[in-house]
């Protein structure tokens, strides 16, 4: 009898449900679910991170709704797979602008810190440093040519142009050469009223020496329509997204990377979107080894791999994991014989020196995908890689050199105890 009982009760409680969830038509349903996206888009474009959470809520609940009405098995028609679809289509959606919408509302927090309101207050003196201390090496090759200039002023000069090159569309020259009378003049003036362009080049020599707060700050200082040249601004949304990679904003990362992608010259268009994809998931894997939380990192590592099996980063990734698993030995050993193997000379270099790390601390090295430099200095190797023309790889492989080199040179002029990473 009590059975009975309680079949009667659960059979009512399933009627209630199917009946209150038919009370909205699935068209309905769907509607709102769609409305709802679009809220959620402009609570995010609006910075409301409250506002799309609560859009993304009201999305996920038509698609929660119109679930229960298709098991219920009082819906039919043709055209209940494509409602599902869509409906869910657009709460997926709606969570993602949510989660974008946090994730900015975390950046802007990290940006308000004291430490980087110090930064900007030391950043002039930094650029009449950085910039205005490269126009002598400039000058002296004006006026006396190459072969009296030292190794070192060369080496200043050289940098001098890259800088230059990075931020004119047409670098000036003379007879095909570079007018080293006009990179002095632009660099001194530069140092004292920097284009946009620099805001971009400051901001990778940072995060390529660790200083990723830093880093942010001048990014959030550039407006990607400002920025002259086409490799500039993929660079700008490939910084963004390695940067956001590296706080653990994913859904910004992956919006950034796919921003990159869509810019990039024609010579660049080896690096596809099932390449970006595993590379978020490999950021992610790393972040995950962070936590020493190895199921997340084996599960983002094997969508990685499924994505783009033949990644040169693969072998980091597979040496940090044994690392972590206290298999420090074997990690050393498998990262030895990928240096050996491969023929990327700078990914032999760094896979070679990882190995000696593991193998001098004993497995107790820091998670390489804790240094913020290695981050950065990934992402654009690989974008480098997959250049489709040795010229675009040149420009850069020489980008990362040059930016590395002048983070080197000015971080001596930064406050002291930044935070970043």
């Amino acid at each position: 009898m009590k059975r009975t009982l309680a079949k009667v009760v659960v059979a009512a409680t399933v009627l209630a449900v199917a009946a209150t969830s038919c009370s909205v038509k699935p068209a309905e349903l769907r509607q709102r679910a769609i409305q709802a996206e679009s809220e959620a888009l402009h609570a995010f474009e609006h910075r409301e991170p409250e506002a799309a959470e609560r859009a993304a809520s009201r999305a996920e609940a038509a698609a929660t709704r119109l679930e229960e009405q298709a098991k219920s098995g009082l819906m039919s028609g043709a055209e209940v797979g494509t409602l599902l679809r869509e409906t869910r289509a657009a709460a997926c959606s709606a969570r993602t602008y949510a989660q974008l919408a946090d994730e900015e509302r975390q950046s802007r927090e990290r940006l308000a810190r004291l430490k980087l309101k110090a930064y900007r207050g030391a950043r002039a003196t930094l650029c009449d440093y950085g910039f205005a201390g490269l126009a002598p090496a400039a000058e002296h090759f004006a006026g006396a040519g190459s072969n009296s200039l030292s190794s070192a002023e060369q080496q200043m000069a050289k940098l001098a142009w890259s800088v230059i090159k990075l931020v004119e569309d047409v670098p000036p020259t003379t007879n095909g050469a570079p007018d080293w009378g006009h990179v002095a003049a632009d660099l001194r003036a530069w140092s004292k009223d920097p284009p946009p362009g620099l805001g971009m080049f400051l901001a990778a020599a940072f995060a390529l020496n660790g200083l990723t707060d830093f880093a942010l700050s001048e990014l959030e200082s550039v407006a990607p329509s400002s920025l002259s040249t086409t490799n500039a601004r993929a660079l700008y949304h490939l910084e963004r997204s390695v940067l956001f990679a590296e706080h653990g904003w994913d859904r910004t990362a992956a919006r950034e990377l796919d921003q990159a992608l869509q810019l990039t010259p024609a010579g660049w268009k080896g690096l596809g979107s099932t390449q970006a994809v595993a590379l978020i998931h490999v950021w992610r894997a790393g972040a995950a080894l962070q936590r020493k939380d190895l199921l997340g990192a084996d599960r983002e590592i094997a969508i990685a791999i499924k994505v783009w099996p033949d990644s040169p980063v693969m072998a980091f990734i597979t040496g940090e994991t044994m690392g972590a698993n206290g298999e420090w030995a074997k990690a050393a050993d498998s990262l030895e014989a990928r240096a050996a193997d491969t023929r990327q000379a700078w990914l032999a270099k760094r896979l070679a020196q990882r190995a000696r790390e593991l193998r001098d601390t004993q497995g107790t090295a820091p998670p390489l995908f804790s240094d913020p430099a290695f981050v950065m200095e990934l992402g654009i190797h690989v974008l480098a890689k997959s250049a489709s023309d040795l010229a675009a790889t040149d420009w850069l492989e020489q980008f990362l050199v040059d930016a590395k080199a002048f983070g080197r040179r000015v971080t001596g002029q930064l406050p002291r105890d930044d935070g970043g990473g």
